[in-house]
């Protein structure tokens, strides 16, 4: 009976370690490995393009460059990103924020504003 008990507490702890490792192994997958020098290379381009002048305004752009306007949508957050595009957020500006518009460009068929808010700039 006492060996029986000791079998369950190993197959438990062994459940255990299982499921974590099982858990880190999904959270490693959220995120993108780099090597030393790929990380190196991304971060000197982007370096490079923050370094640019401030950019043109678009074509059919409804706000020009420093002028105040309010974010407005149908979420409660409105996503800012660092550049045009499918890209994941690096910030969120609630419904209501205020920004100066700093440039704007077309990209993917749509105007895209670059603004200075109190959540970043994006």
């Amino acid at each position: 009976m006492v060996k029986h008990r000791g079998v369950a507490k190993l197959s438990t702890a062994l459940m255990g370690v299982l499921a974590l490792l099982l858990l880190a192994s999904l959270a490693c997958r959220t995120g993108e490995i780099l090597t030393p020098e790929e990380a190196t290379a991304r971060a000197q381009q982007a370096q490079e393009r923050g370094a640019e002048s401030v950019p043109s305004t678009a074509g059919g752009a409804e706000f020009q460059v420093n002028e105040t306007v309010e974010f407005t949508g149908t979420e409660f957050l409105i996503p800012l990103r660092k550049e045009p595009g499918n890209v994941p957020p690096f910030s969120f500006a609630g419904r209501g924020d205020q920004a100066t518009v700093l440039g704007s460009q077309e990209a993917e068929g749509e105007v895209w504003y670059l603004v200075k808010s109190a959540a970043g700039k994006g």
